[in-house]
């Protein structure tokens, strides 16, 4: 009998899988926080030089017109009939006067008592006043990251998604080899440990490692979660699965923009929360079973036998007597061969499918982070404009949900990449500002319902013995994309709309590359490597092999329900 047969005899989504996949969703949620709170964490303000102790920021002060130079004056600035300074300036943000201040105390603004009409000698800075008008501390404010120190800002905000390529690839395959729980389980707490103690940084070199730790293991939660969601569900449901997955991620996208505002975007106090959130999270150890494709597949059969236990009773499904004869044969006991990365490059055709995912995955992050980032540029509050940019995402997700079943995902993905680079082609060559917004941010919604789509069908052609690994190699390429994208926009500096011309033609040449990628609507998941291999690009076939093969344990073994005395 095969998995899926078994899956389908339980209950193809009966109310133990509702409920696992429920608590895989809500994992979804600290996920999110940890790859949006950098935008939070690492925001930069207008600052300038500190010249007293217990200097406070100012638009415009006696002491500030007294030691800070300007940079440029719009044609409005200057003195009023009153005397007063207008704000139409931009001030030096790394350099001050070189001024003995010790007689500025309350002082009322004279021209001359500044000199005003004297050459002034101008000195660098070593610590700064910043408007925290808006966010009260930052990892910039805390660690004075301007002024020449802007690159370790910039490689800080890169730690996480860094942390996330490297954890994905390994953690994805020790999920393969010592299985989905107790990897999924260790992430969950050392993510934990990784952030809780990253609240702590003395220095920007340890907060930056302690980044790059917890996107690691932040890895292992966000991969697993959704490879065990899915391997618990039949093929009706996955497509409604990856949907609710993605729409819980938007949700704790947008939720992330709340705690930073209520939070005043005080780095230490938002990360101890985020941190403190996977505490909720330790009962799964004892509530999240192991996945039973994978028990099965490694031949755990006394695990495999009580999970069906479970299964069965919490469904109210009586199973016949034979049921565990035909689901376990007991001739079926040799040891497992056990898979890893090195047998996936072995495959032809599955390397190769693998390579595309990559391809895919990498365009579609860079496409979306791109756009994500461009949004920047819109005059509204920046703990707004994470909601509005993601809110549109979840009827997308749930219109692409209803699509990728009636048309297929292969056809799906396809459509989206493709308007995805035309949408961005589109708002290059629109010289209205809102209009070609608008464009991005309908190519920023195909790019989401690309990303959504990606997920299931990697999910699908990928066989249950490297599944969480070849997930987590495309995932990884998803995150070099984050990576690289900030380099990808600067761009700009050569001609403005060069970066989002370099979107569009990764997206189409994703378009194409899709086409290549198996049918994989209405089948089951493949449960061998052998399986993987042979399914087919074309034809209404499954497989071009018949799918018996000796590394799954109960291919071949059709169920009966009948038992042997007649039951």
């Amino acid at each position: 009998m095969e998995v899926e047969e078994v899956f389908t005899f339980l209950g193809s989504f009966g109310r133990y899988q509702r409920f696992i996949f429920v608590l895989m969703c809500l994992v979804m949620i600290p996920c999110a926080f940890v790859r949006q709170v950098n935008t939070f964490l690492g925001a930069s303000t207008d600052h300038y030089c500190q010249v007293a102790d217990n200097q406070t920021y100012e638009e415009l002060s006696p002491l500030k017109l007294c030691t800070i130079p300007t940079r440029g004056v719009h044609p409005d600035a200057g003195y009023t009939d009153s005397g007063n300074y207008t704000n139409s300036v931009y001030w030096e943000q790394c350099v001050q006067y070189d001024v003995n201040i010790s007689n500025f105390t309350n002082l009322t603004y004279v021209p001359q008592d500044c000199d005003g009409d004297t050459a002034r000698d101008v000195v660098s800075c070593h610590s700064w006043v910043f408007d925290r008008s808006t966010y009260d501390n930052t990892v910039v404010h805390e660690f004075s990251l301007v002024c020449g120190r802007e690159w370790l800002n910039d490689l800080a905000q890169r730690m996480i998604p860094i942390g996330n390529l490297i954890g994905a690839v390994v953690l994805g395959q020790l999920a393969d080899i010592f299985g989905r729980k107790h990897v999924f389980f260790t992430s969950i707490i050392l993510t934990f440990l990784a952030g809780f103690a990253t609240t702590f940084s003395p220095n920007v070199i340890f907060y930056m490692v302690g980044q790059l730790t917890l996107g690691f293991f932040h890895s292992g939660v966000y991969i697993v979660s959704i490879v065990i969601g899915i391997e618990i569900v039949t093929e009706g449901h996955r497509a409604m699965g990856v949907t609710m997955i993605m729409c819980t991620y938007a949700f704790g996208y947008m939720l992330v923009a709340v705690l930073a505002l209520l939070l005043k975007s005080n780095w230490q106090r938002l990360l101890f929360t985020i941190s403190i959130t996977w505490l909720v999270y330790f009962p799964y150890y004892w509530i999240v079973p192991e996945s039973l494709r994978w028990l099965i597949n490694r031949r755990r059969f006394m695990k495999a036998h009580a999970l069906v236990d479970r299964i069965a009773e919490h469904n109210k499904v009586e199973l016949p007597a034979n049921f565990y004869k035909k689901c376990f044969p007991s001739s079926m006991n040799e040891p497992h061969q056990k898979r890893t990365i090195v047998d996936l490059f072995k495959r032809r055709r599955l390397f190769g499918r693998v390579c595309i995912a990559c391809i895919i995955w990498f365009s579609i992050s860079c496409t979306y982070f791109g756009i994500y980032l461009e949004a920047g540029e819109l005059s509204m509050s920046p703990y707004l404009r994470p909601v509005v940019t993601t809110i549109v995402e979840i009827p997308s997700f749930l219109l692409t949900w209803f699509l990728v079943t009636v048309i297929g995902r292969r056809t799906m993905l396809t459509l989206n990449t493709a308007f995805a680079g035309l949408s961005l082609i589109a708002s290059v060559f629109v010289g209205h500002f809102i209009v070609s917004m608008t464009f991005l941010f309908i190519g920023k919604l195909f790019a989401a319902c690309s990303y959504a789509v990606a997920h299931i069908i990697t999910l699908e052609f990928l066989p249950t013995p490297v599944r969480s690994v070849g997930f987590g190699l495309s995932f990884a390429f998803s995150c070099l994309g984050a990576v690289v994208c900030p380099s990808i926009l600067q761009l700009s500096d050569i001609w403005r709309p060069l970066p989002f011309l370099v979107f569009s033609l990764l997206s189409l040449a994703s378009a194409g590359l899709a086409l290549l990628l198996p049918k994989t609507v209405s089948k089951k998941l493949p449960e061998t490597m052998e399986e993987g291999d042979a399914l087919k690009r074309r034809g209404s076939r499954m497989y071009e092999t018949d799918g018996k093969d000796s590394e799954n344990p109960s291919s071949g073994v059709k169920l009966q329900l009948e038992s042997e005395d007649g039951l």
